[in-house]
Parts: structure tokens; C-alpha cells; sequence
């Protein structure tokens, strides 16, 4: 740029003198030498790169060189003669036009390159465009001669714009970050403050600026700080543009409030002078959120250490145990280093299989639960045992957490239950059953010869639960086919309720209904298992039967294993039998005389 502006001044200079000389001539030895300068003033014109544009005092053109061809469109023959206002916006050309003549009215001529200005011109297409002009003046016989020489800027006026939209930009974008952003001299005073430190610190930019930058620090912590910002600016052996992330500071607010920090700062020299900035995030909320964390994590070691069931956190990729609690290590025998690294298989080996299923639909659905498994002591005991785990994130690894309860005292139970079902089987195993199978879009699969038998209908009577609800149920058939179809949308298992049929020979029964989800048939279609049980004569032996279940469940509850608690279980199963008219099984003695009849 410096180059272009010496060669711009030399031509105008030059422009001058050959003028000058041309005007001697004319008026002093109009001959040779006349058209010697002239000749030699169009080649100058004519080969420099600027629009060089002669105009009379009228303002009319008279030279209008190769450089105005290229920069306004025209060719010469185009204007020559014409008037200024031809390459002038006309917005602007009554302003121009004065212009030029109070210039040319002026009494001291214009200093080349004293007069550069910027202005609009317009091309032959009607495009404007920025151009920087000097213009000069030159008398030759009482006429006024003006000479401009115009370099069109469009191109430089783009970078100014840019520049000056990336100036604007930067600090609307400093300021539009969260984190404080703070820079300071080499004196440690603060140049720079933006919105996200006036927000975290308290301070307005006002009441900083100038200031030192230990300003925002607790006092016990500025004399340090001041020698490591001190340190960090002089360090030769670094980079001139270097940064490090900040070890965690603490900051101290216009209140006085101290608070955690950690960022970055980085030094950068501007115009030759060292500055540092510093990038801060105010960690106040992550610190507090951390001892939360780890808060809760002590809480949830205690839980796990409390926890009356055996607790695992099991690697299900790598079939090792990560870690379990103190009730795992009592209810298998090991210690708790011994169970840390080993095989969960190991403790499984008899239901691998279903083991491997359960572990692949925790890690699918999330979590799972299995009725029963038996794992092995260290003895060499199996425990049956149920367990319930879900899926869990360690870090980077996918972990299952499994909750395991012994159910051995709850299995003895369950079998000395089982014993007094069986007596509640042999009640009910001649009792009819209606069973009915039917799909989801209506249609009844099939129904048992005892649903036949007691309803009269056959399976071709009613081939869809229309046709059952509209002979079973007359007008109140929509009602109920709505309760049927809802059985769809509850997947779990349970009675249906108790309801008034009509037979086929119109006769009306009471059934109680129980229904489950039994999967999907070949086609797709969900489909429903409905029992029945006829209950109209059966009130008194329904209410005797869940009499019993209530005992039974009573009895479940009985602990077993203790010498009183076997007395109280015998109590209760001569009451049970006393009630359903047999003769008492045990003669009962204090304890230590427990014996069968």
C-alpha cells in the first residue's frame, strides 16, 4: 500500500510539472517542444493503472485515460465533451458540482495529495462504487483545467467492513460467554472485563478497570498469586502466545463471598506489550455437587454394608464379581477378598442356563428378577435363592448390581404348603372348570367340553366373543365385551370378576372369571386364557375354601426351624383339620414332648 500511494503521489507530481511546462509552452513557443510534453504527458496518463479525468471549468471531460475506461466502463469517445455529472451518482451531482467550483474559485492551488478524499462514482452499468480521489487545478490561458486521479477502493472498503464487523464481533462474543474472561498488562492492572465476569465477581467493568487484578482474590492468596501471574508474563523459555490451565483458585466476590475456580490463562502480546488473560468457570455448584456425590456415596456404602441381603456388583461381560457386601460373604462362606474376582458362574454351577438368560434380559430390559436359582457355599451347600438385578454405570463400564435372598426358610414353608394344597386340589379336582381360549381380534379359539357341558354352547354357537357376549350377557353385551377387550391392555393376571350368564336353555348361572395373557399365537395375535367356575351352588364351599387359603397363608408365615415354632405349626394344623371335621394328626406337649399320633 506504501508503494501504490508513492506511485500515486510521483504521477500526480509528475501529472503537475508536465502540465505546468505543457501551459508554458502553449503560451510561450507553441511548436515542437509543445508536442514533445504532450506526447509525453498521454503516455503517462494513458499506462497508469488509477482513472486519471481532466474536465474544463464547465466541469465537461477532456482526458479521460485507459485506467477511467477500465474503472467506469466507458470508452473515452463515450465522454470526451460530456459533462462530469455522467460518472457522478445523481444524488450527489448538484453537490459535486458545487464542489468543484468552489474549488476552482479557491485562490491557493491544492498541494497534490493534500486534497485526497473519498467519494462515489458510478459506472457505465449503474453500479456505485467507493473511490478515493486527488484532485489539482491547472490554469493554461485564463482557463481552469482540474485533474483528478480516482482508485477505486471497493475492495479494501470490504476488508475495512469486515474488520470492523470482526471487531465488534469479538467482543460481543466475549461478552456472550458464561465463563468470566479477564485480561491484564504486564503490571497486573485489568484492561478487559467481560459480562461473564461481572456476573460471577459482582464488579461492573467500571469499577475494575485499571485496577489490580489481585483484587479478586481472598487476601491471604494475592502476594502468591501476584508472583506466579509475575512469573508466568516474564517466562522466557515459554512462547510468546502460551497458555496453561489454572490450578483451582479460589475468587472473592464484591461481597466478600469466597468461591472455587479453575480455567485457563494464556499470555498474548498486543502492540508489543505483554498481556495475560485468564478463562475462569466458576465451580461453586460442581464443588457442592461433588460433596453431594460423595455424601451420597458413603450413605449408599453404608446401605450396601447394612443391607440385610447379599448384594453383588457382577461384571456380566467378564463373569467376575467386582464387589459384594458383608451379607454375601456370610451367606456363601467366603470373605469378601475371596469374592472379589471370581466367577459369578462358580456360584451357579448347576443353572448355567438359567443363569446366562437372566443376565442377557437385565442387560436388555434394564432390570430382571428370577423366581428361583441355587447358589453354591463354599462348603459345597446349595441355597436356593432368588434374585432381583438391574443394569448400572460404573464410569466407562456396564455393570449389573444383583440383590440375592436366601429362600430356604420360605421354601420349607412353601412345601409344607404345597402338602395342604393338595388336600385343596382334591376338593376342587372335581368341581367343572370352564376353560375358554380367544385372540385379541375377537375371535374364540376354542373352549373346554365342560364350558359345553354347563353353557349348552358349542364352539360353533360361538365362534367370536360377540357371539358369546350377545348369548351370555343379552343387553348387557357391550358392557362386557369392553371389559374383555380391556383384558388386553393388562398384562398382569387376575380375576375378571364374578357375572351372570345365560345358558343355552336360558337358564342363568353366577361364574367367577379369571383370566391371564398366555403370549402370541403362529399369526401374531395376543391371546387370553379365561377360566370359569360356577359358583351359584358353591357360596358356602367358596367361603370354606378361602377360609383355608387364609390359614395356608397364615401358615407361610410360621417360622421353621425352632422347637416352639414347630409346636405353634402343629397347633395350627390340628385346628385347620379340626375345622374341616377330621380328627387332630398331633397330641400336643410342652416343649420337648412333640409327638404324632
Amino acid at each position: 500500500m506504501q508503494d501504490e500511494r508513492k506511485t500515486k503521489a510521483q504521477l500526480i507530481e509528475e501529472l503537475r510539472q508536465l502540465r505546468t511546462e505543457v501551459a508554458g509552452s502553449v503560451n510561450k513557443h507553441p511548436g515542437e517542444e509543445h508536442q514533445i510534453n504532450l506526447t509525453h504527458l498521454t503516455g503517462i496518463v494513458d499506462t497508469a493503472s488509477d482513472a486519471i479525468i481532466s474536465i474544463d471549468g464547465d466541469q465537461n471531460i477532456l482526458v479521460f485515460n485507459k485506467g477511467a475506461e477500465q474503472m467506469f466502463g466507458y470508452d473515452h469517445s463515450e465522454v470526451i465533451g460530456k459533462p462530469l455529472d455522467i460518472i457522478i451518482p445523481e444524488t450527489l451531482r448538484d453537490a459535486h458540482r458545487k464542489h468543484v467550483g468552489e474549488f476552482g474559485e479557491a485562490r491557493e492551488k491544492l498541494i497534490p495529495g493534500s486534497a485526497r478524499m473519498e467519494l462515489s462514482g458510478q459506472r457505465k452499468n449503474g453500479e456505485i462504487f467507493p473511490a478515493e480521489i486527488s484532485i489539482s487545478r491547472l490554469r493554461i490561458k485564463d482557463k481552469k483545467i482540474f485533474t483528478a486521479v480516482l482508485r477505486d477502493i471497493t475492495e479494501r472498503k470490504k476488508a475495512e467492513k469486515l474488520l470492523q464487523e470482526s471487531e465488534e464481533r469479538f467482543p460481543r462474543i466475549l461478552d456472550s460467554a458464561m465463563e468470566a474472561i479477564i485480561s491484564a498488562d504486564e503490571n497486573q492492572h485489568i484492561i478487559f472485563f467481560n459480562n461473564g465476569a461481572e456476573t460471577i465477581f459482582g464488579y461492573t467493568q467500571k469499577e475494575v478497570m485499571g485496577q489490580r487484578l489481585e483484587m479478586l482474590l481472598p487476601e491471604r492468596f494475592r502476594e502468591a498469586h501476584r508472583l506466579h501471574v509475575n512469573k508466568f508474563i516474564n517466562d522466557e523459555a515459554g512462547p510468546d502466545r502460551y497458555r496453561k490451565p489454572c490450578r483451582k483458585i479460589f475468587g472473592l466476590r464484591k461481597n466478600g463471598e469466597e468461591f472455587p475456580l479453575e480455567g485457563s490463562i494464556s499470555r498474548v502480546p498486543i502492540s508489543g506489550k505483554k498481556t495475560v488473560t485468564a478463562v475462569l468457570h466458576d465451580i461453586t455448584k460442581r464443588k457442592k455437587a461433588e460433596e453431594a456425590l460423595e455424601k451420597s456415596e458413603k450413605q449408599m456404602k453404608s446401605i450396601f454394608d447394612a443391607a440385610n441381603d447379599a448384594i453383588f456388583i457382577v461384571d456380566p461381560f467378564n463373569d467376575k464379581i467386582v464387589d459384594a457386601n458383608p451379607k454375601a460373604a456370610v451367606l456363601l462362606g467366603y470373605s469378601i477378598e475371596d469374592l472379589k474376582g471370581m466367577p459369578m458362574s462358580a456360584l451357579h454351577p448347576e443353572d448355567m442356563d438359567q443363569l446366562t438368560h437372566f443376565a442377557n434380559e437385565v442387560l436388555k430390559q434394564g432390570k430382571g428378577f428370577t423366581n428361583e436359582l441355587h447358589c453354591k457355599t463354599k462348603s459345597g451347600a446349595l441355597l436356593p435363592a432368588e434374585i432381583s438385578a438391574s443394569s448400572i454405570q460404573l464410569g466407562d463400564r456396564s455393570l449389573m448390581l444383583a440383590l440375592v435372598r436366601d429362600i430356604t426358610a420360605r421354601k420349607r414353608a412353601e412345601q409344607a404348603l404345597e402338602n395342604s394344597e393338595e388336600r385343596l386340589r382334591k376338593t376342587v379336582r372335581y368341581a367343572p372348570i370352564p376353560i375358554m381360549i380367544h385372540a385379541e381380534d375377537g375371535e374364540v379359539v376354542t373352549i373346554s367340553e365342560t364350558w359345553t357341558k354347563l353353557t349348552g354352547y358349542s364352539h360353533s354357537d360361538i365362534p367370536t366373543i360377540d357371539a358369546w357376549t350377545a348369548k351370555a350377557y343379552g343387553e348387557s353385551k357391550d358392557e362386557k365385551r369392553e371389559i374383555i377387550a380391556g383384558l388386553y391392555d393388562n398384562q398382569e393376571p387376575g380375576g375378571d370378576g364374578t357375572y351372570t350368564i345365560r345358558t343355552a336353555s336360558g337358564s342363568k348361572r353366577i361364574w367367577d372369571f379369571y383370566s391371564t395373557h398366555l403370549g402370541k399365537l403362529k399369526d401374531g395375535r395376543r391371546f387370553i386364557v379365561s377360566m370359569a367356575q360356577d359358583v351359584t351352588d358353591q357360596k358356602l364351599a367358596e367361603h370354606e375354601l378361602q377360609m383355608q387359603i387364609e390359614k395356608l397363608k397364615r401358615f407361610n408365615k410360621v417360622a421353621v426351624g425352632r422347637e416352639i415354632q414347630m409346636i405353634e405349626l402343629k397347633k395350627e394344623i390340628n385346628m385347620l383339620l379340626e375345622e374341616l371335621g377330621q380328627k387332630s394328626k398331633y397330641t400336643i406337649h410342652e416343649p420337648g414332648g412333640l409327638e404324632s399320633e
